[in-house]
């Protein structure tokens, strides 16, 4: 039975990317020419209950998660019926607290436990990002991220700015899709920051035999864990180094320290590289798209050199958190037309700002 539902699973995510059209659309340009907005913003306490800690959130957002769960019947051209194929039951022996927070954002949605699994892995299908790592002249880390999705606009329907506490102390600031457990980018002030790339390697078969058979971690809840765990730079590092992961991915570590940045290239075992920033050359500046670094990047999806060469032109000395942000994150093609929002973040002072695109 489970690995007829693991068939299933793969053959739904596998209808949804390939109608996707990523790669074809990657790079083309926006046409349009209005500025970026802020996200919507809101607060979650950890030491509530999944009921009561996700209901303001996912009540504002419910009529989009069924949008998008919408978008995804008629993407797949399959019956409703074909996605109940995971049952609580299932996912809480698997990971309870897992499965109890997805069992709460399903019942305030109105939308099936088994569909709201199924959108939490999403990005163990596609997604395009370039992350960037800069040290000032006067030794400041500020870390940036574009987001790219395919299907754009459902993406960035569900999108926001969350902040979570803990004993009445706020934890750390994320950027969320709402209905996700995982964290897209974010930043535990005085600590660290994390963003999340797709790695261009394995496939969805090797990530689901990851999932139902070796029970490994999902790429982007991990990053969550991180955030409520880990204490460091350090420990988030090693955290993230160690734990086994469904898909292949590039973890992009910053922290306080001048020296503190590195681009971790993960499989689902463990670390096939790290480059570090004080490594690097010159050692100021990093940054990494969906390909890894010692590989040339195609030429339909060229967005790390070009971002390294206007990191480059600006200087170390002129750089700011502005900068980074007009200068190379909002321009094409690191901009384009599936870039769902750009985050600056600086761990030192938890500065944390969003734009969103859509």
């Amino acid at each position: 039975m489970l690995k007829t539902r693991t068939l299933l699973l793969l053959a739904v995510l596998a209808g949804i990317f390939f109608v996707s059209n990523a790669k074809a659309n990657s790079l083309n340009p926006r046409t349009e020419t209005g500025l970026g907005c802020a996200p919507k913003e809101y607060n979650i306490n950890l030491d509530l209950p999944p009921l009561e800690r996700w209901r303001e959130i996912v009540t504002d957002y419910a009529p989009k998660i069924q949008a998008f769960r919408s978008y995804v019947l008629r993407s797949t051209h399959l019956p409703a019926f074909f996605f109940n194929f995971v049952d609580y039951s299932y996912a809480a022996r698997r990971d309870p607290e897992y499965a109890e927070e997805l069992q709460a954002i399903a019942q305030l949605s109105g939308m099936d436990f088994s569909m709201m699994y199924l959108i939490n892995f999403v990005y163990e299908i596609s997604a395009f990002c370039t992350s960037t790592i800069v040290r000032t002249a006067s030794g400041k880390i500020i870390h940036g991220r574009n987001l790219d999705f395919p299907f754009s606009p459902y993406i960035a329907n569900l999108t926001t700015q969350v902040s979570f506490y803990r004993g009445g102390s706020l934890l750390y600031k994320a950027d969320v899709t709402v209905g996700s457990l995982g964290i897209l980018a974010g930043v535990k002030p005085g600590k660290f920051a994390i963003s999340l790339n797709e790695r261009e390697k394995g496939s969805l078969l090797t990530n689901f035999r990851e999932y139902f058979f070796q029970k490994s971690m999902p790429s982007l809840y991990l990053v969550r864990k991180a955030f409520e765990t880990a204490n460091s730079f350090d420990e988030a590092v090693s955290m993230i180094s160690t734990t086994r992961i469904i898909a292949p991915a590039y973890y992009i570590v910053s922290g306080v320290q001048p020296h503190e940045g590195v681009i971790i290239s993960r499989n689902a075992t463990g670390v096939t590289n790290a480059h570090w920033l004080k490594d690097n050359d010159p050692d100021w500046y990093i940054a990494v798209s969906n390909y890894d670094r010692d590989e040339v990047e195609p030429d339909l999806d060229y967005r790390r050199i070009p971002a390294e060469n206007r990191i480059y032109a600006i200087g170390q000395q002129n750089m700011t958190e502005q900068l980074l942000l007009d200068g190379v994150l909002a321009r094409f093609p690191n901009l384009n037309f599936e870039t769902i929002l750009t985050a600056i973040m600086v761990p030192s002072t938890g500065y944390f700002n969003t734009t969103m695109w859509f």
